[in-house]
């Protein structure tokens, strides 16, 4: 390699994800802010040796899919943010991406700092909510294009074991890997601490399931736009990020990085895929189907951050804990903030907009916080 520049892409928005089709001729890039896209670049329709950019790469920018939440005051369509690192199948015929669908357009209002009370820590549905973590399945033709026509939002929540008991996986996907024969994908749960494995097929062999029972159609995920897909969920070291498929035949070892665990950790993949194998067959549901975590874990390295930043960023990066979010909820810091900063969008809470302020920096200078600038510390 000569570690040369020897093409330049113009690419909309902040491009952050990327994913090279198994051929070499295609790249599909992502943007890390606002509503998703993935622009779809070939690699080998333009060099720049004079180093400038060009536009002559680009090939298609493609939306994700719609889907939309019943809220109390309407019927909203979901804003999809591109969350993670995606993945194209080992046969090149599937484009998978993370990502997470926000409701940041119904109003609600926003009430006075108060004390959680028992019923808001009691919601543990996992259907359609403000935040809704999927990964959506477009098809590739021939040439390395997309097929958004015929793209497939999947929803991964997914009820499991945790260090807080009973809680639902649905923080936003950060990662997704596709198992060696392709039937199966690896979506690392960041803020979850959890790997949800997902099906490629719906129940039942199907691309669709409709036995997922839930209590109503507002709640319903195939109601509003989703598919749904057996999984279930591995409980995994703190922070995961991204899963490795060692192909070793009919029994293909996983690992899993933890970035806030600083370590790399074996993933029992092989019982979660049993699992999705099973329940897809029989079209049941996934309630509380998980695989508890291996002990065993190799460190990386050791951290240089002070014991009380360490203890706070891993409080970030929280969704389960009940001391801190809604059971149900999935929501931590790091889902609006982002690698510490922002999501990009602008939400209706209460009468007016707002927009996700960036953590960027040292926001302990700049109290007080919030919207409503009623926090004198973070």
């Amino acid at each position: 390699a000569s570690n040369e520049v020897i093409a330049r892409f113009v690419v909309p928005g902040q491009p952050r994800w990327l994913a090279l089709h198994p051929d070499g001729g295609t790249l599909y890039v992502a943007n890390g802010r606002g509503e998703g896209v993935v622009t779809v670049v070939g690699t080998g329709h333009t060099t720049l040796p004079d180093g400038e950019a060009g536009e002559q790469g680009v090939l298609d920018v493609i939306p994700l899919p719609i889907t939309n939440r019943d809220a109390d005051n309407g019927f909203f369509e979901l804003t999809p943010r591109v969350t993670g690192d995606m993945a194209v199948d080992p046969t090149g015929e599937t484009l998978v991406v993370p990502a997470l669908y926000v409701d940041n357009h119904s109003q609600e209002d926003v009430q006075p700092s108060q004390d959680p009370t028992f019923q808001y820590y009691m919601n543990p549905e996992p259907g359609i909510g403000r935040f809704n973590a999927a990964v959506v399945q477009i098809p590739i033709v021939r040439d390395g294009g997309l097929t958004p026509e015929a793209a497939t939002p999947i929803f991964v929540a997914s009820f499991a074991q945790s260090d807080f008991g009973t809680s639902t996986m649905r923080s936003y996907p950060n990662a997704v890997t596709v198992s060696p024969d392709g039937e199966y994908y690896a979506v690392s749960m960041e803020a979850s601490d959890a790997v949800v494995m997902v099906g490629r097929l719906g129940y039942n062999s199907g691309v669709t399931s409709s036995s997922w029972i839930r209590p109503s159609p507002e709640v319903d995920p195939v109601q509003h736009g989703f598919a749904n897909h057996p999984h279930a969920a591995i409980q995994t070291t703190a922070g995961p990020r991204g899963v490795l498929f060692v192909d070793k035949g009919d029994r293909p070892e996983a690992w899993v990085h933890g970035f806030l665990g600083l370590n790399v950790q074996p993933l029992d993949a092989r019982s979660g895929m049993e699992l999705v194998r099973n329940r897809g067959m029989q079209g049941l549901d996934d309630i509380e189907s998980s695989v508890a975590r291996f002990s065993e874990s190799i460190e990386v390295t050791e951290s240089v951050l002070p014991p009380d930043v360490r203890a706070g960023r891993r409080l970030f990066y929280q969704a389960n804990d009940p001391a801190l979010v809604a059971s149900g909820s999935g929501v931590s810091c790091s889902t609006c903030h982002y690698d510490g900063r922002d999501d990009g969008l602008t939400w209706q809470l209460g009468p007016a907009v707002r927009q996700t302020p960036s953590l960027a920096g040292r926001v302990s200078d700049t109290h007080p916080v919030t919207w409503t600038n009623d926090i004198v510390s973070v």
